[in-house]
């Protein structure tokens, strides 16, 4: 006998760890839902350790007979409120001539009224429900989408509140090497919790956020502790006030200087030797170019003289 023998076969299956079925690798995790895989794609994703299928059909149709008996009536108890009623009842519709064969190859059936052992019959019933029903195809590909769309908001929803209600809880599992972070984990608070969800957009390292939307969320929230601080954080800063409070009144002021500003006809005017008279009142810069200009003056007129005297 081969050392290969079925019980001795290193791809004989000793069971499909749950959290290796295939069927994971259909789920999207996040983003937009994808349609119902074609045959070539579930080809390609099935391994003996991924799938009952190519090991022990026995168990691959349990496990099928077990989901569909288990789930019917979840879809018709919670369905009619996300689906029409039409579509429920004529989805599970599709099991009802085969409830009895899928109860038999259910091995995890413990129910005595329908326990029974299960026979090829049963199997036959159920493998024909699967491959002679086109409409069957349709609503299965149309759940999949709807499904993978609802699984992929709920499933990122409730994982996103769980950790934003119970900061305590977040706190514990963070990671990370940033200050942000290890404040997390050695206080898990509201305030850390903050800071460490809203440290990425940052106006310094926020590249997608303009530098006004990124401080206004990091404002509003790293320097509040409340709704109301969060509300008034929101409003302009005190620098923002200053610049336009300084901007109004240095309007206010160029317009009051405008209107006390005669008109030129009612300005005093002097005459050259009144302006000689009066020295004016220059900075102590302006004081050194007049007297600078005027030394070269005087130099530049100084050969003109001694020409003429010639």
């Amino acid at each position: 006998m081969s050392k290969f023998t079925p019980e001795k076969s290193p791809t004989k299956s000793g069971g499909v760890k749950w959290w290796q079925q295939c069927a994971r690798s259909f789920i999207t995790p996040y983003g937009k839902a994808t349609v119902a895989p074609e045959p070539w794609q579930v080809f390609k994703r099935i391994q003996p350790f991924t799938c009952e299928w190519l090991t022990r059909p026995d168990v691959a149709l349990s496990e099928y007979c077990e989901t569909m008996i288990s789930n019917i009536p979840i879809l018709q108890n919670h369905g009619k409120g996300v689906l029409k009623k039409s579509f429920v009842a004529d989805f599970t519709s599709h099991f009802q001539h085969i409830m009895g064969n899928m109860q038999a190859l259910n091995k995890k059936n413990t129910d005595t009224d329908t326990a029974a052992t299960a026979t090829a019959t049963d199997a036959k019933e159920v493998l024909k429900s699967m491959l002679e029903n086109d409409k069957l195809d349709e609503k299965m590909e149309q759940i999949f989408l709807l499904s993978g769309a609802m699984f992929a908001m709920s499933s990122n929803y409730l994982i996103g509140t769980s950790l934003l209600r119970h900061p305590e809880e977040y706190g514990k599992r963070v990671s990370g090497q940033s200050n942000v972070a290890a404040a997390f984990r050695q206080q898990p608070n509201v305030q850390s919790m903050k800071s460490f969800v809203l440290d990425p957009f940052k106006p310094d390292t926020a590249e997608g956020l303009s530098r006004k939307a990124s401080r206004a969320l990091t404002k509003a929230f790293l320097e509040s502790s409340d709704e109301a601080q969060d509300d008034e954080a929101l409003q302009p800063s005190t620098s923002h006030k200053k610049r336009v409070s300084s901007g109004k009144q240095k309007q206010q002021y160029k317009s009051t200087r405008k209107a006390s500003t005669p008109a030129p006809s009612q300005q005093k005017t002097t005459s050259p030797s009144q302006k000689q008279s009066k020295p004016l009142k220059l900075s102590k810069r302006r004081a050194s170019i007049a007297q600078l200009a005027q030394e070269l003056e005087e130099e530049v007129k100084r050969p003109k003289r001694k020409a003429n005297k010639k």
